[in-house]
């Protein structure tokens, strides 16, 4: 268990496993090594909860991580300043649980800067090989063998990155890959739905230019499409994992972002 306050986004970049990234979006990806022992039997998955006022919502939240059935799961919520009773709820609740580490902002930063901040300090203390997955906090698995079927596609089919299915707004968009989808990522209909998972390794690769605006401004909607787009183009198609399964709930609110 942890708390961790952050007054601002300056971090030492987190140094990448074999150099640096290429501007997206590019064709000549797929070239990344194998990390050791990518494939062992068990991963820690790390489930990553950024919120910001999320007071109604984050119990249900986070218990839903907790009571999964996969046995070795760590959770990260990063508070992004919420005003209300977010933290003193999570810090009652879950301050104790030795699974739960509990970070947060002195100020709201919003939430592409808070995700990019929260993606770093995963990725300094966490094996390349573990699996991160993003839950919103107003959001919650539907599935007490969710994060076990996530650890599956990425062992079984040696993924590097999944989507998935959705009870929720927009779940009818989603789909796999067509068959011509990894020629330009970023210009193919958008179909990755929740939950998101990716390998550890891959955080090193991010730049924080994925979680701004053209004018250096942080992006304040579709926050996630920076990271990714960033890791499916460098996933490659075959390692790439659409879950049909829905295993996770979206929640559709005024403050969704």
């Amino acid at each position: 268990f942890g708390i961790l306050s952050f007054k601002s986004s300056k971090r030492k970049k987190y140094s990448s496993i074999s150099g640096s990234l290429p501007e997206a979006p590019f064709k000549n990806v797929y070239s990344l090594p194998y990390p050791d022992h990518m494939y062992e039997v068990h991963h820690t998955v790390h489930v990553f909860i950024p919120l910001y006022n999320g007071q109604d919502y984050i119990i249900e939240c986070v218990e839903s991580v907790l009571r999964q059935k996969h046995p070795k799961i760590k959770v990260w919520v990063f508070d992004d300043g919420s005003t209300d009773s977010t933290g003193s709820l999570l810090n009652t609740k879950f301050r104790m649980d030795q699974r739960v580490n509990i970070l947060s902002n002195k100020i709201n930063l919003g939430p592409a800067e808070t995700k990019w901040i929260g993606l770093q300090e995963i990725a300094k203390v966490t094996p390349p090989n573990d699996i991160v997955v993003i839950l919103d906090g107003d959001d919650y698995l539907l599935t007490d063998e969710a994060l076990t079927i996530i650890h599956n596609e990425h062992i079984n089919k040696k993924a590097w990155f999944t989507y998935g299915s959705y009870v929720g707004a927009f779940s009818k968009e989603l789909r796999g890959l067509d068959n011509d989808t990894h020629q330009n990522f970023r210009l193919s209909p958008w179909r990755y739905g929740h939950p998101r998972s990716f390998r550890a390794f891959l955080i090193g690769f991010l730049n924080d230019a994925d979680f701004k605006q053209a004018n250096g401004n942080w992006l304040t909607k579709g926050t996630d499409r920076g990271f990714v787009y960033r890791f499916l183009e460098l996933a490659g198609p075959s390692r790439i994992v659409f879950i049909k399964k829905p295993i996770y709930y979206y929640r559709k609110h005024a403050n969704n972002t």
